[in-house]
């Protein structure tokens, strides 16, 4: 007499598994694909997402702003997080760094994003992940794509 259960036939085969991974990557691979042609193309501004965040904007900025989150869900996703990074409860998480970007952008000071990191990461004292952020975007030129991955770590 065996006790093993007979197989479940609703359960997804090895096949079907690989092809839901496969279908993950992919979709991964698109969004990130479809952002970085969205900064290319100039229809991603940074400074506006973190603006838009901050409830600084104009409302023709605010309207455009608003329609490229509805249309892409990284950007809705990092807007998200910059106000939930901002809050009290996370306004700590990496030296306040959420927090830094938000004022900045309300007093007009979001120029590159690298001095925030860079206060965020004296507030932080030796956190390495801030370490290592403030060291990648110290090689980039474009302001622009500084400000993308400090907006991107928040």
């Amino acid at each position: 007499m065996s006790l093993a259960l007979p197989p479940n036939p609703g359960s997804p085969g090895a096949a079907s598994w690989n092809q839901l991974v496969d279908q993950a990557v992919e979709e991964r691979f698109r969004r990130a694909r479809s952002v970085e042609a969205a900064l290319a193309s100039g229809e991603l501004v940074v400074g506006e997402l973190v603006g838009f965040a901050a409830g600084c904007l104009s409302p023709d900025a605010r309207r455009n702003a608003q329609s490229f989150l509805a249309r892409t869900p990284w950007a809705l996703g990092r807007v998200t997080a910059l106000v939930r990074g901002a809050r009290s409860e996370g306004a700590q998480a990496h030296g306040g760094l959420a927090a830094k970007l938000l004022e900045a952008a309300r007093t007009g000071k979001l120029s590159d994003g690298r001095r925030e990191v860079a206060a965020a990461l004296a507030a932080a004292g030796a956190n390495a992940p801030l370490a290592e952020l403030a060291e990648r975007i110290s090689t980039l030129d474009d302001p622009e794509a500084a400000l993308l991955e400090v907006v991107q770590f928040v």
